[in-house]
């Protein structure tokens, strides 16, 4: 072959160097030389979520421990089983033992001390209490401390 290049070779190399206005039509030599790779997501989570690292939680403290083995609406004489019995208020003619005989017989036929105090102490306005009070002393001062007026009578 003589060094010099023939004209129609100078152009088959021009062509083979110079990018063509379209570029769609072009293979790219990455597509051809790299076969398809397939991925399968599972894995790939998987991979990722070993690769994660979890800070461990704090530990859950004990909660306080009450040094009173009896608890506070228990008295002396009484244990805790002792619950189960009838509450019934004293002899006392006041207006919280009205109260107490009316709750029972017409709100909660079973219920306990603690319940009823939190009844009296915390549902009850000062002005409701007054009002059993009041009406108590009107009760003795009548002699009509009678079971059937007591406990069928108005809830404040």
């Amino acid at each position: 072959m003589p060094s010099e290049a023939t004209p129609a070779m100078q152009l088959i190399v021009q062509e083979a160097f110079t990018a063509p206005s379209n570029k769609e039509n072009v293979p790219v030599a990455s597509d051809v030389t790299q076969p398809a790779v397939s991925y399968d997501p599972m894995s790939l989570l998987a991979s990722a979520a070993a690769k994660v690292k979890i800070t461990p939680l704090p530990p859950i403290p004990e909660p306080p421990v009450k040094s009173d083995p009896m608890p506070s609406h228990v008295s002396e004489g009484e244990t805790p089983t002792d619950k189960k019995t009838k509450f019934r208020p004293s002899g006392t003619k006041n207006g919280r033992n009205l109260c107490i005989l009316r709750w029972l017989k017409q709100v909660n036929a079973n219920g306990q001390k603690e319940e009823f105090r939190a009844y009296y102490e915390k549902t009850l306005t000062v002005t409701q209490r007054e009002d059993y009070d009041n009406e108590a002393k009107q009760l003795v001062k009548d002699n009509g401390w009678v079971k059937a007026i007591i406990e069928n009578g108005k809830l404040y």
